[in-house]
């Protein structure tokens, strides 16, 4: 028992370890290469956040964890019990009614700043949905990994977009 247990330990940390890793590897695609001028041309002495957080770590996370499962690192089971975990943690924040792109970009203030994990944890639920949605909207021809690559393509490492217009744009590239 106690080397099964042992076993069950050492899982638990590498798929943690292989999580993180995949996250901050799919980071060269959002933001490295797809950012808005506020990441863009970020100041660190007067930071503003962009709105557009929860595409740089929620969608991030959504890709890490859905490159987990299609990579057969984790099971289908184990793909939507993590799913179903970010779902819960994303229900503690207090405040039940508000824009993701609001606390996105309010996230440096005090009133926000403690709940930054909800980036993490309703961002990647959220790029479930988005993904199903773009996936429904044009009958599996697209995927949200498809329209964050054209936009990637579209910008670089060295064009910021829009902070105001990005979200018409993204839907634009769907339909």
């Amino acid at each position: 028992f106690g080397a099964s247990l042992s076993n069950l330990k050492e899982l638990q940390l590498d798929n943690q370890l292989s999580g993180a890793a995949i996250h901050e590897f799919m980071h060269i695609i959002t933001p490295l290469g797809l950012h808005s001028e506020r990441i863009g041309n970020f100041n660190y002495t007067n930071p503003l956040m962009s709105k557009h957080l929860w595409l740089y770590e929620g969608v991030t996370e959504y890709f890490a964890n859905l490159i987990k499962y299609k990579g057969g690192v984790i099971s289908p089971d184990l793909y939507l019990k993590e799913m179903e975990a970010k779902l819960a943690n994303g229900l503690t924040f207090p405040v039940k009614e508000m824009s993701f792109t609001e606390m996105s970009e309010h996230v440096l203030e005090k009133k926000y700043n403690k709940h930054y994990a909800q980036v993490y944890q309703r961002g990647a639920v959220l790029a479930m949905l988005l993904d199903a949605e773009i996936q429904r909207l044009t009958s599996g021809k697209k995927s949200l990994i498809d329209v964050v690559l054209t936009l990637n393509a579209r910008y670089g490492t060295s064009k910021s977009f829009d902070e105001q217009n990005f979200i018409a744009e993204l839907v634009k590239e769907v339909h």
